[in-house]
């Protein structure tokens, strides 16, 4: 087998485990639906939640490994193993002691952070003050799932990727389980956001005991010392915090969306629902490249490779040649996706529409996205930060820019019966402004990486096919998406629905492989062959 082959492999296993976590968060999401609906409660709660949600989604998608894993190895490779198992077993109890403390630190601060995350709450004093109760209750979860986070790195850096891929998973089903004691409660009850809370700070505990078990079963496991900033652990800090910092770029672009729609009644939980469905395909590419690619690029630094362009090309490729398709089917079947999804109990027929139309805006910028976390791995391996903290902080500030413009230039557009209803044209452009930030996140990489990237007639004529296949795919689908409306109601039972659904991916899915197949272009892809082709070198 290949090295390609191997990362490849590697890569799909990690992924279809981030698949299955998000699918069992889908179960979860359609439970808090049901539970919750759209209103002040469900507000309240998914700014809670979306706070160390977004950590553990920075942590576990790489954003720890970025630091972690390239000085990890630096101090294997200098001073030995048993040298890099002391390493480790320091950098363990110091994570534990200031995670505890930056835990406690923002139990304090509860107030001013979720002002930071959904700063309209602060004409709803009573929203406000669920969701600084619900954010308490959770802050013990960064704290835990940022430890289990590190250990899982350390794992990944021994190249142990099954349990640390596999706890996000289990513990989800913690929530689920949750959710399913509490259904039937009265809708906008404040004491269920309080049980789940709970339940989301246990799931944490529950995801450190599975990854410190796997920790401790490794053949070369830390050895846990007194804690002491030695030159390695100063080293670490001075790169580790900004990595994990231009690594969750992406995520703090779409955390900025939350923050730009919190001053309209129901938006966050729309956006919530929304950002759910685009993190799938997100999370298969870019957990894959975060936690399986970073390795590969720091041993190629280590040895002195120099195929690292013809390499970063064909992982950029292989990225898109998924992601691609991906976006042409969720803007293709949004509407369907949401209201198989999530349209029972407290989430409505409006509910579905305006979720849906932010799905398709954040749609437009997945491509980037995942393109963006393949690009930042070399710049990790070779442990420079600040490209990836440029490109992050550019497309942080177009967010935000076009977050406040582009609500009232489509509001107006709307007006004049050029887009949807005013409301929806307001809430949708919130979604296009992150997929804008996304973008130009991705193009700012591309400037930096140019030297890196191996762009020629081959390579634009493949990723030109790609585009089309994808297109093709979307238009096919969308096509068979209007002839099963009828049946994809709200009116019809979920098996039935569901199984629409899935039929249609799975034709969508089938179409593309076809069409990759007939434009010559499925041999050249990284699952496709083992080689690279001459027109790569």
């Amino acid at each position: 087998m290949s090295r390609f082959q191997s990362v490849a492999r590697a890569g799909a296993i990690v992924g279809a485990a981030s698949v299955a976590s998000r699918l069992l968060g889908f179960a979860r999401d359609i439970l808090i639906a049901g539970v919750l609906g759209a209103g002040t409660v469900a507000d309240a709660f998914l700014v809670a939640f979306r706070i160390p949600n977004v950590i553990r989604r920075v942590l576990g998608e790489g954003g720890l490994n970025a630091g972690f894993v390239p000085v990890y190895g630096d101090v294997a490779a200098r001073k030995g193993t048993e040298a890099a198992r002391e390493f480790a077993g320091r950098t363990i109890v110091n994570a534990a002691l200031c995670l505890t403390a930056i835990a406690g630190l923002a139990e304090i601060a509860a107030g001013a952070l979720v002002l930071f995350v959904a700063a309209g709450f602060r004409d709803d004093p009573g929203k406000l003050a669920l969701a600084i109760d619900y954010t308490r209750l959770t802050l013990p979860f960064v704290a835990l799932t940022g430890l289990a986070s590190l250990l899982a790195a350390l794992l990944n850096a021994e190249r142990r990727f099954v349990a640390a891929a596999v706890a996000p998973a289990l513990v989800n089903g913690v929530l689920i389980v949750a959710l399913l004691l509490l259904h039937g409660r009265a809708e906008d009850d404040p004491a269920t956001g309080i049980w789940l809370a709970l339940a989301i700070s246990f799931s944490g505990l529950l995801h450190l005991v599975i990854v410190g078990w796997a920790a401790a079963r490794m053949p070369h496991r830390p050895h846990l010392q007194m804690p002491r900033f030695d030159a390695d652990s100063r080293r670490l800090a001075r790169f580790a915090v900004p990595a994990l910092l231009a690594s969750g770029m992406t995520q703090i672009i779409l955390l900025a969306t939350m923050a730009l729609a919190s001053d309209q009644p129901s938006a966050v939980s729309w956006l919530y629902y929304a950002d759910r469905v685009f993190q799938l395909p997100l999370s298969f590419i870019g957990v894959a490249a975060g936690v399986v690619l970073l390795p590969e690029f720091v041993d190629s630094q280590r040895d002195g490779a120099s195929a690292l362009a013809p390499a970063l090309t064909r992982y950029l490729t292989g990225a898109l040649a998924l992601a691609l398709p991906a976006t042409a089917g969720l803007i293709a079947l949004g509407p369907s996706i949401v209201t198989v999804l999530f349209e029972r109990g407290a989430f409505g027929p409006a509910d579905s529409r305006e979720t849906a139309l932010l799905l398709v805006a954040l749609a437009t910028g997945l491509p980037a996205a995942c393109a963006s976390k393949i690009l930042i791995q070399p710049f990790f391996a070779r442990r420079t930060v600040w490209p990836p903290l440029v490109a992050g902080l550019a497309g942080m500030l177009v967010t935000l820019a076009c977050g406040h413009a582009l609500p009232r230039l489509m509001t107006d557009a709307a007006g004049w019966r050029f887009w949807a209803p005013a409301t929806s044209a307001s809430f949708s452009a919130v979604g296009l402004a992150a997929s804008l930030g996304l973008w130009t996140q991705m193009l700012v990489l591309v400037i930096f990486a140019r030297a890196e990237i191996v762009w020629n007639a081959a390579s634009a004529s493949r990723l030109a096919r790609l585009g089309l296949a994808a297109a093709v795919m979307g238009l096919i689908v969308a096509a068979l998406d209007g002839v099963a409306a009828p049946w994809l109601g709200a009116e019809w039972p979920l098996a039935v629905r569901g199984g629409i659904l899935a039929a249609l991916c799975g034709g969508g899915m089938l179409v593309y492989l076809l069409a990759l197949r007939l434009s010559g272009v499925l041999d050249a892809l990284p699952i496709g062959r083992a080689r690279l082709s001459d027109s790569d070198k």
